[in-house]
Protein backbone atom coordinates (compact mmCIF):
# COMPACT_ATOMS: atom_id res chain seq x y z
CA UNK A 1 0.00 0.00 0.00
CA UNK A 2 1.87 3.03 -1.02
CA UNK A 3 0.95 5.83 1.09
CA UNK A 4 -0.28 9.17 -0.05
CA UNK A 5 1.98 12.23 -0.70
CA UNK A 6 1.03 15.35 1.75
CA UNK A 7 0.98 17.82 -1.68
CA UNK A 8 -1.96 15.74 -3.04
CA UNK A 9 -4.27 16.74 -0.76
CA UNK A 10 -4.32 20.06 -2.48
CA UNK A 11 -4.22 18.88 -5.84
CA UNK A 12 -5.76 21.52 -7.87
CA UNK A 13 -6.88 19.52 -10.50
CA UNK A 14 -9.18 17.49 -8.17
CA UNK A 15 -11.15 20.67 -5.83
CA UNK A 16 -10.09 23.84 -7.28
CA UNK A 17 -7.73 26.24 -4.99
CA UNK A 18 -8.72 25.54 -1.15
CA UNK A 19 -8.96 28.55 -0.54
CA UNK A 20 -10.76 28.37 2.76
CA UNK A 21 -7.85 26.56 4.31
CA UNK A 22 -5.82 29.44 2.94
CA UNK A 23 -7.88 31.84 5.06
CA UNK A 24 -7.76 29.33 7.68
CA UNK A 25 -4.19 29.83 8.21
CA UNK A 26 -4.03 33.79 8.57
CA UNK A 27 -7.18 33.55 10.62
CA UNK A 28 -5.57 31.75 13.37
CA UNK A 29 -3.38 34.73 14.57
CA UNK A 30 -6.80 35.67 15.95
CA UNK A 31 -6.82 34.01 18.76
CA UNK A 32 -3.26 33.77 18.89
CA UNK A 33 -2.94 36.81 19.37
CA UNK A 34 -5.39 37.04 22.42
CA UNK A 35 -3.12 34.43 23.73
CA UNK A 36 -0.42 36.44 22.85
CA UNK A 37 -1.88 39.59 25.30
CA UNK A 38 -2.60 36.96 28.05
CA UNK A 39 1.33 36.02 28.49
CA UNK A 40 2.53 39.88 27.83
CA UNK A 41 0.17 40.71 30.73
CA UNK A 42 2.32 38.95 33.12
CA UNK A 43 5.85 40.56 31.29
CA UNK A 44 6.99 43.04 33.78
CA UNK A 45 9.93 43.66 31.19
CA UNK A 46 7.71 44.58 28.38
CA UNK A 47 5.76 47.48 30.39
CA UNK A 48 9.45 48.29 31.50
CA UNK A 49 9.86 50.24 28.24
CA UNK A 50 7.79 52.77 29.45
CA UNK A 51 9.60 53.37 32.87
CA UNK A 52 12.94 53.32 31.15
CA UNK A 53 12.16 55.92 28.90
CA UNK A 54 12.13 54.13 25.54
CA UNK A 55 8.27 55.74 25.40
CA UNK A 56 5.17 54.88 23.79
CA UNK A 57 5.86 55.54 20.24
CA UNK A 58 8.53 52.75 20.72
CA UNK A 59 5.81 50.24 22.70
CA UNK A 60 3.36 51.25 19.86
CA UNK A 61 6.16 50.30 17.26
CA UNK A 62 6.93 47.33 19.07
CA UNK A 63 2.68 46.14 19.04
CA UNK A 64 2.18 47.69 15.35
CA UNK A 65 5.18 45.76 13.99
CA UNK A 66 4.17 42.68 15.42
CA UNK A 67 1.58 42.53 14.19
CA UNK A 68 1.39 43.23 10.76
CA UNK A 69 4.68 41.09 10.42
CA UNK A 70 2.55 37.76 12.01
CA UNK A 71 -0.02 38.72 9.47
CA UNK A 72 2.08 38.95 6.65
CA UNK A 73 4.38 35.94 7.81
CA UNK A 74 0.47 33.84 7.91
CA UNK A 75 -0.22 34.77 4.84
CA UNK A 76 3.22 34.33 3.14
CA UNK A 77 3.48 30.65 5.35
CA UNK A 78 -0.78 29.91 3.75
CA UNK A 79 0.17 30.61 0.14
CA UNK A 80 3.75 28.40 1.25
CA UNK A 81 1.75 25.17 2.23
CA UNK A 82 -1.72 25.72 0.27
CA UNK A 83 -0.65 27.65 -2.95
CA UNK A 84 2.53 25.82 -3.69
CA UNK A 85 1.22 22.22 -2.71
CA UNK A 86 -1.76 22.64 -5.60
CA UNK A 87 0.67 22.50 -8.54
CA UNK A 88 3.17 20.99 -6.65
CA UNK A 89 4.36 16.74 -7.50
CA UNK A 90 6.79 16.25 -4.86
CA UNK A 91 6.52 16.77 -0.72
CA UNK A 92 10.44 18.00 -0.57
CA UNK A 93 9.15 20.84 -3.80
CA UNK A 94 7.51 22.32 -0.96
CA UNK A 95 10.17 22.13 1.60
CA UNK A 96 12.52 24.28 -1.21
CA UNK A 97 9.91 26.68 -1.95
CA UNK A 98 8.69 27.36 1.24
CA UNK A 99 12.27 28.39 2.09
CA UNK A 100 12.22 30.79 -0.81
CA UNK A 101 8.65 32.19 0.34
CA UNK A 102 10.15 32.40 3.77
CA UNK A 103 13.11 34.93 2.08
CA UNK A 104 10.59 36.63 0.90
CA UNK A 105 8.32 37.46 4.01
CA UNK A 106 11.59 38.73 5.71
CA UNK A 107 12.88 40.73 2.73
CA UNK A 108 9.20 42.60 2.97
CA UNK A 109 9.30 43.07 7.13
CA UNK A 110 12.94 44.07 7.08
CA UNK A 111 12.65 46.65 3.97
CA UNK A 112 9.24 47.73 4.76
CA UNK A 113 7.49 47.12 7.37
CA UNK A 114 10.25 48.31 9.65
CA UNK A 115 11.34 50.72 7.39
CA UNK A 116 7.23 52.67 7.94
CA UNK A 117 6.46 51.85 11.88
CA UNK A 118 9.42 52.56 13.44
CA UNK A 119 9.35 55.93 14.96
CA UNK A 120 11.61 58.56 13.54
CA UNK A 121 13.65 58.72 16.63
CA UNK A 122 14.72 55.03 16.75
CA UNK A 123 15.35 54.52 12.96
CA UNK A 124 18.97 54.41 13.41
CA UNK A 125 18.39 51.78 16.03
CA UNK A 126 17.80 49.20 13.66
CA UNK A 127 19.90 47.53 10.96
CA UNK A 128 19.07 48.23 7.48
CA UNK A 129 19.40 44.73 7.30
CA UNK A 130 19.54 41.68 9.75
CA UNK A 131 21.23 38.58 8.25
CA UNK A 132 20.89 36.05 10.84
CA UNK A 133 16.89 37.33 11.86
CA UNK A 134 16.86 36.74 7.35
CA UNK A 135 18.52 33.33 8.21
CA UNK A 136 16.81 32.31 11.07
CA UNK A 137 12.98 32.43 9.09
CA UNK A 138 14.16 31.03 5.84
CA UNK A 139 14.80 27.84 8.45
CA UNK A 140 11.93 28.51 10.12
CA UNK A 141 9.73 28.34 6.90
CA UNK A 142 11.71 25.03 5.98
CA UNK A 143 11.01 23.48 8.87
CA UNK A 144 7.19 24.18 9.20
CA UNK A 145 6.68 22.08 6.42
CA UNK A 146 9.14 19.31 6.95
CA UNK A 147 7.69 18.65 10.10
CA UNK A 148 4.20 18.50 8.57
CA UNK A 149 4.87 16.33 5.44
CA UNK A 150 6.83 14.10 7.97
CA UNK A 151 4.28 13.79 10.40
CA UNK A 152 1.44 13.15 7.06
CA UNK A 153 3.81 10.59 5.65
CA UNK A 154 4.26 8.80 8.86
CA UNK A 155 0.61 8.66 10.26
CA UNK A 156 -1.53 9.49 6.82
CA UNK A 157 -3.59 11.82 8.92
CA UNK A 158 -4.13 15.14 8.07
CA UNK A 159 -5.25 16.24 11.60
CA UNK A 160 -2.26 14.98 13.15
CA UNK A 161 0.00 16.53 10.67
CA UNK A 162 -1.51 20.27 11.49
CA UNK A 163 -2.76 19.64 15.44
CA UNK A 164 0.61 18.21 16.41
CA UNK A 165 3.02 19.38 13.62
CA UNK A 166 2.64 23.32 14.20
CA UNK A 167 3.31 23.30 17.81
CA UNK A 168 6.34 20.51 17.36
CA UNK A 169 7.79 22.69 14.81
CA UNK A 170 7.74 25.66 17.43
CA UNK A 171 9.55 23.42 20.03
CA UNK A 172 11.73 22.18 17.77
CA UNK A 173 12.23 25.80 16.57
CA UNK A 174 13.02 27.08 20.16
CA UNK A 175 15.77 24.30 20.84
CA UNK A 176 17.37 25.08 17.40
CA UNK A 177 17.55 29.02 18.63
CA UNK A 178 18.33 27.83 21.95
CA UNK A 179 21.22 25.98 20.26
CA UNK A 180 22.52 29.03 17.93
CA UNK A 181 22.04 31.30 20.86
CA UNK A 182 25.03 29.13 23.05
CA UNK A 183 27.23 28.93 20.15
CA UNK A 184 26.60 32.59 19.69
CA UNK A 185 27.39 33.37 23.43
CA UNK A 186 30.27 31.02 23.05
CA UNK A 187 31.41 32.84 20.05
CA UNK A 188 30.89 36.57 21.37
CA UNK A 189 32.36 36.34 25.51
CA UNK A 190 35.44 35.29 25.89
CA UNK A 191 34.03 33.93 29.45
CA UNK A 192 30.96 32.08 29.43
CA UNK A 193 28.92 32.09 32.81
CA UNK A 194 26.93 28.45 32.66
CA UNK A 195 24.64 29.54 35.22
CA UNK A 196 23.81 33.30 33.89
CA UNK A 197 23.31 31.69 30.29
CA UNK A 198 21.28 28.78 31.34
CA UNK A 199 18.99 31.21 33.27
CA UNK A 200 18.53 33.51 30.20
CA UNK A 201 17.95 30.22 28.29
CA UNK A 202 15.33 29.16 30.77
CA UNK A 203 13.49 32.22 30.13
CA UNK A 204 13.46 32.76 26.72
CA UNK A 205 12.24 29.03 26.20
CA UNK A 206 9.27 30.52 28.74
CA UNK A 207 8.49 33.24 26.64
CA UNK A 208 8.29 31.64 23.06
CA UNK A 209 6.11 28.87 24.55
CA UNK A 210 3.45 31.11 23.87
CA UNK A 211 3.94 30.41 20.06
CA UNK A 212 3.13 26.80 20.45
CA UNK A 213 -0.35 27.85 21.71
CA UNK A 214 -0.65 30.30 18.64
CA UNK A 215 0.16 27.50 16.54
CA UNK A 216 -2.46 25.14 17.68
CA UNK A 217 -5.13 27.57 16.57
CA UNK A 218 -3.63 28.11 13.77
CA UNK A 219 -3.28 24.13 12.95
CA UNK A 220 -7.17 23.97 13.79
CA UNK A 221 -8.14 26.58 11.72
CA UNK A 222 -6.05 25.71 9.09
CA UNK A 223 -7.34 21.93 8.88
CA UNK A 224 -11.60 23.21 9.38
CA UNK A 225 -10.88 25.25 6.52
CA UNK A 226 -9.93 22.00 4.51
CA UNK A 227 -12.29 19.94 5.50
CA UNK A 228 -15.19 23.19 5.09
CA UNK A 229 -13.79 23.47 1.17
CA UNK A 230 -13.98 19.63 1.04
CA UNK A 231 -17.42 19.11 1.82
CA UNK A 232 -18.71 22.28 -0.41
CA UNK A 233 -16.98 21.11 -3.37
CA UNK A 234 -19.00 17.96 -2.62
CA UNK A 235 -15.46 16.16 -2.78
CA UNK A 236 -14.71 12.21 -1.85
CA UNK A 237 -14.27 12.23 2.07
CA UNK A 238 -10.93 12.88 3.39
CA UNK A 239 -10.86 9.08 4.80
CA UNK A 240 -12.05 7.65 1.19
CA UNK A 241 -8.92 9.95 -0.32
CA UNK A 242 -6.76 8.61 1.77
CA UNK A 243 -7.39 4.80 2.10
CA UNK A 244 -7.31 5.05 6.09
CA UNK A 245 -8.91 1.45 7.81
CA UNK A 246 -12.46 1.22 8.65
CA UNK A 247 -12.23 -1.23 11.51
CA UNK A 248 -12.80 -1.00 14.78
CA UNK A 249 -10.40 -3.32 16.07
CA UNK A 250 -9.88 -0.62 18.28
CA UNK A 251 -11.19 2.71 19.08
CA UNK A 252 -8.83 5.72 17.80
CA UNK A 253 -11.38 8.31 18.74
CA UNK A 254 -10.82 7.16 22.67
CA UNK A 255 -7.22 6.39 22.74
CA UNK A 256 -5.89 9.13 20.53
CA UNK A 257 -8.49 11.56 21.66
CA UNK A 258 -7.91 11.42 25.25
CA UNK A 259 -3.82 11.50 24.31
CA UNK A 260 -5.21 14.85 22.10
CA UNK A 261 -7.56 16.46 24.71
CA UNK A 262 -5.86 15.64 28.19
CA UNK A 263 -2.46 16.17 26.83
CA UNK A 264 -3.28 19.57 25.60
CA UNK A 265 -4.81 20.22 28.85
CA UNK A 266 -1.67 18.98 30.89
CA UNK A 267 0.73 21.18 28.11
CA UNK A 268 -1.41 24.61 29.35
CA UNK A 269 -0.88 23.76 32.56
CA UNK A 270 3.20 23.25 32.22
CA UNK A 271 3.46 26.32 30.26
CA UNK A 272 1.19 28.16 32.80
CA UNK A 273 4.15 27.17 35.88
CA UNK A 274 6.83 28.08 33.34
CA UNK A 275 5.52 31.05 32.51
CA UNK A 276 4.33 32.36 36.03
CA UNK A 277 7.76 31.65 37.43
CA UNK A 278 9.10 34.18 35.17
CA UNK A 279 6.69 36.78 34.42
CA UNK A 280 4.57 37.11 37.79
CA UNK A 281 6.08 39.07 40.61
CA UNK A 282 3.45 37.48 42.77
CA UNK A 283 5.34 34.30 44.56
CA UNK A 284 1.46 33.85 45.83
CA UNK A 285 0.44 33.63 41.34
CA UNK A 286 2.35 30.98 41.13
CA UNK A 287 2.24 28.90 44.25
CA UNK A 288 -1.91 29.26 43.76
CA UNK A 289 -1.20 27.69 40.17
CA UNK A 290 0.92 25.02 41.27
CA UNK A 291 -2.07 23.82 44.32
CA UNK A 292 -4.37 23.51 41.21
CA UNK A 293 -2.68 22.35 38.68
CA UNK A 294 -0.10 19.48 40.25
CA UNK A 295 -3.18 17.58 41.54
CA UNK A 296 -4.90 17.78 37.91
CA UNK A 297 -1.84 16.89 36.42
CA UNK A 298 -1.26 13.84 38.86
CA UNK A 299 -4.76 12.70 37.70
CA UNK A 300 -4.74 12.87 34.26
CA UNK A 301 -0.88 11.61 34.06
CA UNK A 302 -2.69 8.21 35.69
CA UNK A 303 -5.66 7.79 33.21
CA UNK A 304 -3.17 8.70 30.28
CA UNK A 305 -0.55 6.03 31.60
CA UNK A 306 -3.14 3.56 32.15
CA UNK A 307 -4.65 4.29 28.78
CA UNK A 308 -1.11 3.56 27.30
CA UNK A 309 -0.74 0.12 28.82
CA UNK A 310 -4.17 -0.90 27.45
CA UNK A 311 -2.89 0.33 24.35
CA UNK A 312 0.14 -1.73 24.32
CA UNK A 313 -1.81 -5.07 26.15
CA UNK A 314 -4.13 -4.84 22.57
CA UNK A 315 -1.62 -4.27 19.96
CA UNK A 316 0.31 -7.35 21.36
CA UNK A 317 -2.63 -8.78 21.67
CA UNK A 318 -3.17 -8.78 17.40
CA UNK A 319 0.37 -10.70 16.63
CA UNK A 320 0.19 -14.41 16.37
CA UNK A 321 2.65 -16.56 18.51
CA UNK A 322 5.27 -17.68 16.40
CA UNK A 323 5.61 -13.70 15.33
CA UNK A 324 5.62 -12.33 19.24
CA UNK A 325 8.20 -14.83 19.81
CA UNK A 326 6.43 -15.72 23.40
CA UNK A 327 6.04 -12.33 24.42
CA UNK A 328 1.94 -12.39 25.55
CA UNK A 329 0.25 -9.26 26.52
CA UNK A 330 0.44 -9.09 29.58
CA UNK A 331 4.38 -9.71 30.28
CA UNK A 332 4.66 -6.85 27.31
CA UNK A 333 2.91 -4.52 29.77
CA UNK A 334 3.65 -6.44 32.87
CA UNK A 335 7.42 -5.92 32.22
CA UNK A 336 7.47 -2.07 32.06
CA UNK A 337 6.55 -1.98 35.87
CA UNK A 338 10.15 -3.51 36.61
CA UNK A 339 12.09 -0.64 38.17
CA UNK A 340 15.40 -0.14 35.82
CA UNK A 341 14.63 -2.90 33.83
CA UNK A 342 11.46 -1.38 31.85
CA UNK A 343 14.25 1.15 30.48
CA UNK A 344 15.24 -1.80 27.99
CA UNK A 345 11.65 -3.38 27.89
CA UNK A 346 10.60 -0.04 26.19
CA UNK A 347 12.67 -0.68 23.37
CA UNK A 348 11.11 -4.19 23.43
CA UNK A 349 7.81 -3.39 24.14
CA UNK A 350 7.35 -0.43 21.21
CA UNK A 351 10.28 -0.90 18.74
CA UNK A 352 10.41 -4.96 18.79
CA UNK A 353 6.05 -4.39 18.45
CA UNK A 354 7.24 -2.53 15.26
CA UNK A 355 9.50 -4.85 13.69
CA UNK A 356 7.11 -7.89 14.51
CA UNK A 357 4.21 -6.12 13.15
CA UNK A 358 5.62 -6.01 9.64
CA UNK A 359 7.11 -9.18 9.69
CA UNK A 360 3.39 -10.26 9.93
CA UNK A 361 2.50 -7.88 7.22
CA UNK A 362 4.80 -9.67 5.13
CA UNK A 363 4.64 -13.29 5.53
CA UNK A 364 0.79 -13.11 5.85
CA UNK A 365 0.38 -10.24 2.69
CA UNK A 366 -1.85 -7.93 4.83
CA UNK A 367 -2.88 -5.31 2.79
CA UNK A 368 -1.74 -1.92 5.41
CA UNK A 369 1.30 0.16 5.54
CA UNK A 370 4.51 -0.88 7.38
CA UNK A 371 5.23 0.72 10.86
CA UNK A 372 8.38 3.10 10.73
CA UNK A 373 10.88 1.36 12.94
CA UNK A 374 13.01 4.03 12.81
CA UNK A 375 10.17 6.12 14.49
CA UNK A 376 9.45 3.61 17.20
CA UNK A 377 13.49 3.69 18.21
CA UNK A 378 13.37 7.47 18.20
CA UNK A 379 10.43 7.21 20.58
CA UNK A 380 12.29 4.76 23.11
CA UNK A 381 15.12 6.66 22.70
CA UNK A 382 13.50 9.81 23.69
CA UNK A 383 11.33 8.18 26.37
CA UNK A 384 15.32 7.22 28.03
CA UNK A 385 16.43 11.18 27.93
CA UNK A 386 13.01 12.53 28.85
CA UNK A 387 13.56 9.87 32.62
CA UNK A 388 17.44 10.37 32.81
CA UNK A 389 16.94 14.08 32.56
CA UNK A 390 15.32 13.84 35.61
CA UNK A 391 19.40 13.44 37.37
CA UNK A 392 20.83 16.56 36.66
CA UNK A 393 17.33 18.18 37.15
CA UNK A 394 18.18 16.98 41.00
CA UNK A 395 21.54 18.15 41.15
CA UNK A 396 20.91 22.06 39.50
CA UNK A 397 17.16 22.32 40.12
CA UNK A 398 16.90 25.93 40.05
CA UNK A 399 17.78 26.25 36.47
CA UNK A 400 17.08 22.62 35.03
CA UNK A 401 13.21 22.05 35.88
CA UNK A 402 12.45 24.47 33.14
CA UNK A 403 13.79 22.57 30.87
CA UNK A 404 12.51 18.89 32.18
CA UNK A 405 9.09 20.89 31.57
CA UNK A 406 9.80 21.14 27.98
CA UNK A 407 10.88 18.59 27.45
CA UNK A 408 7.46 16.90 29.22
CA UNK A 409 5.22 18.87 26.62
CA UNK A 410 7.19 17.59 23.65
CA UNK A 411 6.81 14.19 25.47
CA UNK A 412 3.34 14.40 25.34
CA UNK A 413 3.22 15.38 21.46
CA UNK A 414 5.16 12.13 20.78
CA UNK A 415 3.03 9.70 22.28
CA UNK A 416 0.41 11.39 20.86
CA UNK A 417 1.63 10.84 17.66
CA UNK A 418 2.53 7.37 18.35
CA UNK A 419 -1.05 6.23 19.88
CA UNK A 420 -2.53 7.45 16.34
CA UNK A 421 -0.13 5.76 14.55
CA UNK A 422 -0.96 2.25 16.91
CA UNK A 423 -4.35 2.55 16.78
CA UNK A 424 -4.97 2.57 12.85
CA UNK A 425 -2.43 -0.09 12.41
CA UNK A 426 -4.29 -2.12 14.74
CA UNK A 427 -7.40 -1.38 12.68
CA UNK A 428 -5.61 -2.45 9.22
CA UNK A 429 -5.49 -5.66 10.59
CA UNK A 430 -8.09 -8.31 10.67
CA UNK A 431 -10.21 -9.00 13.78
CA UNK A 432 -8.75 -10.96 16.25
Amino acid sequence: MVKKRFVELFNIYQGGFNYLAFIGIVLGILPGWLFRYLFLSLDQNYYSLLEYGSGPNMLKYLELNYFFSSLIYYAVFAFSIVGLSSFLKKDWHLIVFAGAAGLVYNLIEQLVIHKYLTPPEYTGQLPILDVYWMINQIIWFMITPAVIVFLFRLTQRLDVALFLGLPITDMVGVIINTVVYIIKSLIDYSEYYVNEQLHEIAQSISYNVRYVVTSIFVGLLFYLGYLLHRKIKKLDSLKLFLGLPDKKNISRKFFYGSWLVFGFIIMGLLIGVLHLTWYSNKFTELQTWLLISLPLMFIVEIYLSVLFYILIYRMWKYLPKDISENISPAKAVGFLFIPLFNFYWTFVALYGFAKRYNRMIDSNNIAAPKLSARWFLFVCIYHLFFFLFFIPTLIWPSILWQFLIYFAVLHLFIITVTTSIVCDSINYLPEA
